[in-house]
């Protein structure tokens, strides 16, 4: 069971997005000058003279629709005081969108969704890429690649990773009978495991920090959500899964479909845990699937995720370089815009490597000199020949909280090595205590308001962080706390750094707003869920207190599936095969268990033809012991 990196669960989550909708005032504030200050000098530090990836992001270009995720509210004018100019700059190159020509035989959508769908042409019809996250998305997509490229028969998909927003669509592509056909479905080793397993131990709390990672809850504006720096944002819909019919294990492993052979890279455990890259002979053509891109990315995810492995990620850079040398005209990815040219390609894996392999390098010496990871995010300065390339900023991934995961991978990041840190209290309790030493809410207020007026927002954040949760009814402190992570949102150059900082001002300054409480996941998803894994999901759900007294035997056959349940010691354990003497015996279809996981019926709806309960009055017990888990829970407040 691997709970790895939902590109995360707000993709699966239907959270529509929502405007400050309580009547407090005049919500969203101004740019402050200290903001336009600090805007203004990274505005002169990076070479926004450099245009040529609007050129590039537009190369190609064939039609647009309507379709798109495109924000129309963003110009070719320079940023608004209220966005970081290189944030800015990449919500523009992600807003070009539409369907372009890659090379002859290889055309994109891009701004349909947070991925791009690629279109390969094979002998007989068209193989496709990633086909984004929903049905929605993919048939738009589709639509449009039609209009221009005709009407041949889908006749291969490539997945190239296990997250959501490549997978999603599948079904928007491919008909039911095309699935019945045959049609090649091709994707890395463990890919159908990671997919459809990930996040469902940790989802709820990952599926809540994803609301704010992605801004679900913002409005569209210059004060609001701009962009997801991986692209424009998530599309939402119906979301479905195929299990793959060819599993490729081994760097250099070759495989043909409709006559397009594609040779393949491995890149497991870099940015998912099952991904690959490719290269198509034929069209001396390569795909980065989501290793490369035009932002530093993720080596831990704001939503939480396991931490990534710098290091592999690094390799796979560079052993991408050498197994694409001489022989690659374009390579494109699974985000942004492709890059073109034997030259240019070499510079942008050297020196995107590069920066991962400084990041790691760099952790790790200042971490044996004895720096913890908030010294090392303070104090690592990145070269100018790697920070000044555009591709290398910090857009979705940051430097800043990017070396905080090396240093966990390495040392775990719950603590730095400092025993005063070794048994904290909780951050109610030390609230509580804080504003105590500091004289009392009022005058913990005053001085902030004064390290507020001189920008010192980061400050003015954590002291009212400590007056909130020691008092969440204080909506002075959770006006100026909020005051202070706008500025912050503004000054932010990651998309989603912006987003979580706004998303937090705006539930400070309205309080939570609750909408229909999104599920786990789409049907698909759950009916290829395994059984085993859903156990390991009922495990975490099981409430200490509810069952610190049962002891319980539970034989289960669920359509094939036969496994023993056992509770004790406030523990739920699994095997497979049943016991002699259960003290419950449940049998039933795995239809109508999907039906029952995915809230289409209740047990009252049970027909007993279908289902034999051996003891309903047990039954009932064995399903008070589950705890559910209340998706909008406090963030900001306690």
């Amino acid at each position: 069971m691997s709970p790895n990196h939902l590109k995360t669960l707000s993709l699966l989550l239907v959270l529509t997005t929502i405007s400050c909708s309580k009547d407090t005032g005049n919500l969203q504030k101004d740019a402050s000058d200290f903001t336009k200050k600090g805007n203004s000098e990274l505005a002169q530090y990076l070479p926004f003279e450099n245009t040529e990836d609007f050129d590039t992001a537009q190369k190609g270009f064939i039609a647009d629709s309507d379709g798109n995720m495109s924000f129309s509210f963003i110009s070719n004018q320079t940023s608004p005081s209220t966005v970081n100019p290189s944030l800015w700059r990449q919500a523009q190159l992600n807003n070009i969108s539409g369907l372009f020509e890659v090379t002859p035989g290889i055309y994109q959508v891009r701004g349909f969704d947070l991925a791009n769908i690629t279109f390969i042409k094979g002998n007989t019809g068209w193989i496709v890429v990633d086909p984004l996250t929903t049905k929605e998305s993919a048939q738009k997509a589709l639509a449009l690649f039609r209009e221009n490229k005709g009407d041949a028969a889908i006749t291969g998909v490539i997945f190239t990773h296990s997250h959501v927003d490549h997978f999603g669509g599948a079904k928007g592509i491919l008909s039911d009978q095309d699935i019945k056909n045959g049609v090649p479905i091709v994707a890395p080793q463990h890919f159908f495991e990671e997919a459809v397993s990930e996040n469902l131990l940790a989802g709820n709390v990952m599926g809540r920090r994803a609301s704010y990672m992605y801004g679900n809850l913002l409005p569209k504006d210059e004060k609001g959500t701009v962009d997801a720096g991986l692209g424009k944002g998530v599309a939402v819909g119906d979301v479905s899964i195929l299990e793959p019919t060819k599993t490729i294990s081994k760097t250099g492993e070759k495989y043909t479909i409709d006559g397009v052979e594609f040779e393949f890279l491995m890149a497991q455990n870099t940015e998912a845990p099952a991904e690959f890259m490719f290269y198509i002979p034929k069209y001396k053509a390569a795909s980065s699937a989501e290793v490369i891109n035009h932002t530093l990315h993720n080596l831990s995810t704001l939503r939480g995720a396991k931490t990534r492995n710098s290091l592999l990620w690094a390799d796979a850079i560079q052993t991408s370089k050498a197994f694409l040398a001489n022989r690659t005209d374009v390579l494109f990815g699974s985000h942004h815009w492709p890059t073109w040219g034997q030259n240019k390609i070499n510079t942008f894996l050297t020196k995107h490597g590069d920066l991962y392999k400084y990041i790691h390098d760099q952790t790790l010496r200042m971490a044996n000199m004895g720096s913890t990871y908030l010294e090392i995010a303070e104090d690592i300065v990145i070269p100018d020949s790697l920070a000044k390339e555009f591709y290398n900023r910090g857009y979705y991934g940051t430097v800043n909280h990017n070396v905080k995961a090396v240093y966990d991978f390495y040392f775990g990041a719950w603590w730095d090595g400092n025993p005063a840190n070794l048994y904290k209290l909780p951050p109610v309790a030390v609230a509580k205590k804080y504003v105590e030493f500091m004289g009392g809410e009022d005058k913990a207020i005053a001085m902030a308001h004064e390290s507020f007026k001189k920008g010192e927002y980061r400050w003015v954040a954590e002291v009212m962080n400590h007056v909130i949760f020691a008092n969440p009814n204080n909506q002075k402190a959770r006006n100026l706390s909020a005051d202070a992570m706008e500025q912050l949102a503004y000054q932010s150059e990651s998309a989603v750094w912006r987003a979580y900082f706004l998303t937090g001002s705006l539930e400070l300054r309205n309080g939570i707003q609750e909408l229909p409480t999104p599920q786990l996941g789409s049907a698909d998803m759950i009916k290829a869920l395994p059984f085993s894994t859903f156990l390991d999901y009922l495990a975490v759900r099981l409430n200490p207190d509810k069952s610190k007294d049962v002891n319980l035997t539970i034989a289960t056959s669920i359509g094939a599936n036969k496994y023993t349940i056992t509770i004790e010691n406030s523990v739920l354990k699994y095997q497979k095969g049943l016991p002699a003497n259960p003290d419950l015996s449940i049998t039933m279809p795995k239809d109508i268990f999907d039906q029952l996981l995915l809230k289409q019926i209740t047990i009252a709806d049970l027909n007993e033809k279908d289902v034999t309960i051996s003891d309903k009055e047990e039954f009932k017990k064995f399903m008070s012991l589950f705890d559910n888990f209340e998706f909008w829970f406090g963030v900001v407040t306690p």
